[in-house]
């Protein structure tokens, strides 16, 4: 299967960027222009950045972050995609992590993607 195809003039398919070192910068798939699907951001030594999932370019479901170190520096969720104005908005509890991946030094709370109350903190970052 092709990659990084224009057509119409707009983004379709499968796309992947590379550094300059050429490790991948990203992948992921576009449908008419905009992201949709799986798509994976990376750091420059390879490991991945982010995770998360488009829909007609709004993200939608389970978002993870993720240190230089492979290890978990973030996980939280967007709405689904229904057709209203909460679409691919920020939702519940988005965990930040430190270095470890486990130990959990802030909670940041959404509700309708605005913050919903005040982050709670647990710990200095330490990264």
């Amino acid at each position: 299967m092709p990659t990084n195809q224009i057509i119409k003039g707009k983004k379709h398919g499968k796309w992947i960027t590379y550094y300059a070192n050429g490790n991948k910068r990203s992948e992921g798939s576009y449908r008419e222009g905009r992201k949709h699907g799986k798509w994976v951001q990376y750091h420059k030594n390879g490991q991945p950045s982010s995770k998360g999932t488009f829909h007609e370019g709004h993200y939608t479901g389970l978002y993870e972050g993720f240190h230089d170190n492979g290890n978990r520096s973030l996980r939280g969720k967007y709405n689904p995609i229904r057709g209203n104005s909460t679409d691919g908005t920020k939702d519940g509890e988005w965990h930040y992590y430190q270095l470890d991946g486990k130990t959990v030094w802030r909670i940041i709370t959404y509700k309708r993607g605005a913050r919903a109350c005040e982050d709670q903190i647990f710990a200095e970052c330490d990264h």
